[in-house]
């Protein structure tokens, strides 16, 4: 034990060397082996080892043959099996659907779901509703349109819109589903599906998984959290599933884990995911996080469900009724698991499912992994215990192709105090980790990471995160070949909007495969497409926003332009962010340009010249440092040590000249004490006071006026 300690330790140290807490973001990709630990107290959560007789064993082989049929789909012969299976070992329980008692949404809702498939909706703005909130976001690609060449691959998006009315009697939240037949050029409406009265969705707690047996069947399977009574109720989860080729739903009834009571239980963050890269005769497992609470004490555990034949809107469900390790004691508001399928070559042993658990009671500084035969209802048992540093881990998500002997894998997962962080495995055993990107500070708050695995693809993954500003949400993308990050779009978000659910990565069949990001802002659903933008990293600091006391900026949102190098250099492309952080240019073609910073209050400035922006990589234009940097050098000397220059405060009205007007703006505000973020508050105070007006006065006697080419 001593010994692993000083691992520990050394880790640290290492670990902390880096300055953490700049308020700018920052990139890495370095890979350093992850720091596996042997702990008692952990250990004791494994799980007991799986003993099964002959005739078990003559069980399993038969459901592996049938499942190893690629020309059959043999889930009603496979899940025959496993009924008899249970009836031998009682590890597990089958319950077969209740059609007549439906609990998520009425029979007429299910009937009715189908929307107009012809209201096409462009790609920028998916969903808007000003009375709606957008809680959470669900997506899949067809990987299996067979005979097309490329594939199509159609999208699918599941979007839980609600209001805020709480109590028994609330208004039920909606689920709505979209679909894209031109890889996400476009959407259409195809499923509104209302909750029964009181449903409310949790916010980011829902999954969905695509089931493609052939070209005639193909169906979603969506599970979700949810809490009745208008959030006074109990916390359940459900399915619901859909046949996309007949266009049916159906499910909606909670899961029923044995020896579940809904009082003094709660169940939330269901995960889903399928072999059905591989085998056609696809199994889907579902785990689901559960708070085991009295009202005071709590427990966590993660309980597990299959379904053996999954064509269907009505199928059967097979529990496990244990947890896969024994209950943690105390309070976590992170604890969840994820769930991830691999194959293994065939090998002795065999398919197998991996659980990711994060965000434990006691154990906050670690993910712990658990893995158990994909092919039968086992006690998963305890695998890998990942640990980097003493920093919390949270909201930990796993992802693997799925395809013949494909054991990468990648998870992603936030590192507090440190930011989006990646382990990442070749053979499912041995894990290496890095930081992807950091920094931020108090500015930048890291939240909810979710990645996608390309099938049949061996180590490409699309990874999703937010980072929560004060005024907006930074919607991150990232892509990894071969486990190896190869670009980045650092904000999908070039406005204004902020959120309460989480962006979501998918995939669309654009040379060979592209990127598809999926966020929300409050009430409106956005999708951007393609894997990479020009990202840069401008950094200029604003004139009445630096103290030359503590040597420390402030940070207020800018619009930065891509401009024509020649007359009249007009506008290429825009992003929108804080004044000294990462810009992301959607539209624009790498190339040369110029570039110019508008900010509310300041002088219009640009780049000294223009510059030869790549893509992928990253594009690093520094104005504070010299005058010069600027074109015409028209900045302000804000500080002697060290020496810092920034851009000059004081037009307000934003006419590229700081005069009388923007004096007697000033003036008035002062005057009339008026407070807030408002554009006369040139020293971001939230005050407009005598402080400002010296900024103005000093800056129109001077004269100061934009220098443009």
């Amino acid at each position: 034990m001593t010994k692993n300690v000083f691992i520990i330790l050394t880790v640290l140290i290492f670990s902390c060397s880096e300055n953490l807490y700049s308020q700018e973001l920052f990139f890495s990709g370095k890979d350093v082996p992850a720091v596996t630990i042997e702990n008692e107290k952990i250990n004791q959560h494994n799980t007991p080892e799986n003993v099964q007789t002959k005739e078990e064993l003559n069980i399993i082989d038969e459901m592996k043959r049938l499942k190893a049929d690629q020309n059959n789909l043999n889930g009603g012969k496979i899940l025959q099996l496993q009924k008899k299976l249970e009836s031998i070992n009682h590890h597990s329980i089958t319950i077969e659907s209740d059609n007549s008692s439906s609990e998520l949404f009425s029979g007429e809702a299910k009937r009715n779901h189908l929307q107009n498939q012809t209201d096409a909706i462009t790609k920028s703005e998916l969903f808007s509703s000003p009375s709606a909130y957008i809680k959470s976001i669900a997506t899949q690609t067809e990987q299996r349109q067979l005979g097309a060449i490329p594939p199509t691959g159609n999208i699918w998006v599941a979007v839980a819109i609600g209001g805020g009315d709480a109590g028994v009697g609330a208004s039920p939240d909606t689920l709505l589903m979209f679909k894209s037949i031109d890889n996400g050029l476009t959407y259409n409406l195809y499923s509104r599906l209302p909750l029964n009265v009181g449903i409310k969705v949790n916010y980011d707690d829902m999954d969905m998984e695509i089931i493609e047996g052939n070209t005639n069947s193909k169906y979603i399977h969506l599970v979700l959290g949810y809490i009745t009574d208008g959030f006074t109720g109990s916390y359940r989860t459900g399915i619901v599933s859909y046949d996309i080729i007949n266009n049916t739903v159906g499910g909606g009834t909670p899961f029923s884990f044995p020896g579940f009571a809904y009082t003094g239980n709660k169940y939330s963050r269901a995960r889903i995911d399928s072999d059905n890269a591989y085998f056609h005769s696809s199994f889907l497992t579902i785990a689901v996080t559960q708070d085991s609470t009295d009202g005071v004490n709590n427990y966590y555990m993660t309980k597990y469900c299959r379904i053996y034949s999954p064509y269907s809107v009505n199928p059967a469900i097979t529990y496990m009724p244990n947890s896969i390790y024994a209950p943690f004691p105390g309070f976590s508001t992170t604890a969840q698991t994820d769930i991830a399928f691999y194959n293994s070559g065939f090998t002795p042993s065999g398919d197998s499912i991996i659980f990711v658990v994060s965000g434990i009671p006691g154990f906050l500084n670690l993910i712990l992994t658990y893995k158990a035969s994909w092919n039968t209802m086992t006690n998963p048992v305890l695998s890998t215990i990942l640990f980097q540093n003493f920093n919390n881990k949270e909201s930990a998500r796993i992802a693997s192709s799925g395809g013949q002997n494909q054991k990468k894998m990648m998870i992603v997962y936030i590192e507090e105090n440190t930011g989006v962080c990646v382990f990442k495995t070749n053979d499912a055993t041995n894990w290496s980790n890095s930081l992807i990107l950091g920094g931020g500070g108090s500015l930048f708050q890291f939240k909810y990471p979710d990645i996608m695995g390309r099938e049949n693809v061996d180590g490409k993954f699309y990874i999703t995160n937010k980072a929560e500003t004060p005024m907006t949400d930074v919607i991150t993308s990232y892509v990894f070949d071969n486990l190896n990050l190869t670009s980045t779009t650092i904000n999908h978000n070039n406005s204004n909007n902020k959120s309460y659910s989480a962006p979501k990565p998918s995939l669309r069949f654009m040379n060979n495969d592209s990127c598809l990001t999926f966020w929300p802002a409050y009430s409106s659903v956005y999708s951007s497409c393609g894997c990479n933008a020009i990202n840069v990293a401008f950094r200029a600091y604003i004139q009445g926003l630096y103290d030359p006391v503590t040597n420390i900026p402030k940070y207020d949102f800018s619009t930065l332009y891509l401009r024509q190098r020649f007359p009249p250099y007009a506008k290429v492309d825009s992003a929108y962010g804080y004044n000294a952080t990462l810009f992301s240019f959607h539209n624009a073609s790498p190339g040369l340009y110029y570039i110019s910073m508008n900010h509310r209050n300041s002088i219009e400035t640009w780049y000294k010249q223009p510059f030869n922006f790549v893509s992928p990589g990253f594009n690093t234009l520094i104005l504070y440092q010299n005058a010069a940097n600027a074109y015409g050098s028209n900045q302000a000397q804000v500080d002697d040590s060290p020496l810092t220059f920034a851009v000059y405060s004081g037009d307000i009205n934003q006419d590229g000249t700081v005069d009388a007007s923007d004096l007697s703006g000033v003036e008035n505000d002062a005057a009339g004490s008026v407070s807030g973020y408002v554009v006369t508050d040139l020293n971001g105070d939230d005050y407009v006071d005598a402080g400002d007006l010296s900024i103005v006065e000093n800056n129109a006697a001077l004269g100061v006026t934009a220098v443009v080419p």
